[in-house]
């Protein structure tokens, strides 16, 4: 395929405040429902399942940019079917997605707070997740954001994100010049996002950059998950 240039970074709409909440609440909802046709969740539940063999007792996942918090519960259902129990905990800079996500599901534990600076302890979460999420932190951060992913993850980080080329620019164009025509957040971010997007290899860069070892695999469609497993901490 055609690689894409890369554009430079800046903020999309869902990176902003000020929406009208039932116009962000369906834009978060294009969001999920491109998950599900497109096979992001699919995607990170597989990488996730490969962990939870030989999980014994509950275990913490930790999902950064939430966003209305579905792809967690899908996460956390999907755990129960493989016969592990997940302590889920939801955290998204945007209160106004937080908001959202609230009204979904009220018993949710939801947290406002920035990748770049995680407010949990080293080691204190089994998984960590994001979901396309890591194309919104500017370039300069983002290596900021992997290590804090990394330093509070204890089994593993499972990144979902979309891959950067041609096909998958032209098909977002399509989508959001007619499916998500109405909505001019989705319609705005859409093409921007895949635009944002990413090779495997410009991940697992990433990753080598931050002293971690990943692993980036493509899934369908136009989707890769990056999986890191942090280092062994030593004994104090």
């Amino acid at each position: 395929m055609t690689l894409l240039q890369r554009s430079p970074w800046a903020p999309e709409e869902l990176d902003r405040t000020g929406h009208d909440p039932d116009v962000l609440a369906a834009s978060l909802a294009h969001v999920t429902g491109a998950n599900d046709w497109l096979g992001g969740t699919r995607s990170i539940v597989r990488a996730l399942s490969g962990f939870l063999r030989d999980a014994r007792g509950p275990l913490t996942l930790l999902d950064i940019g939430t966003g209305s918090g579905e792809v967690l519960h899908q996460l956390v259902r999907a755990a129960a079917d493989r016969g592990a129990t997940i302590r889920p905990v939801g955290l998204d800079a945007n209160a106004e997605s937080l908001e959202v996500a609230r009204r979904l599901a009220p018993t949710l534990p939801l947290l406002q707070g920035d990748a770049r600076a995680l407010p949990f302890p080293d080691a204190s979460i089994d998984f960590v997740v994001a979901t396309l999420i890591l194309h919104h932190v500017p370039d300069d951060a983002q290596a900021q954001a992997l290590r804090e992913m990394a330093r509070v993850a204890k089994r593993a980080v499972i990144i979902g994100e979309l891959e950067r080329n041609v096909l998958h620019w032209i098909g977002a164009r399509l989508l959001a010049a007619t499916l998500w025509r109405r909505n001019p957040l989705t319609r705005h971010d859409a093409p921007v996002s895949v635009r944002r997007g990413y090779t495997p290899k410009e991940l697992e860069s990433l990753a080598a950059a931050c002293g971690l070892e990943g692993h980036a695999r493509r899934f369908p469609i136009f989707r890769i998950v990056l999986t890191v497993i942090p280092a062994p901490r030593r004994a104090t």
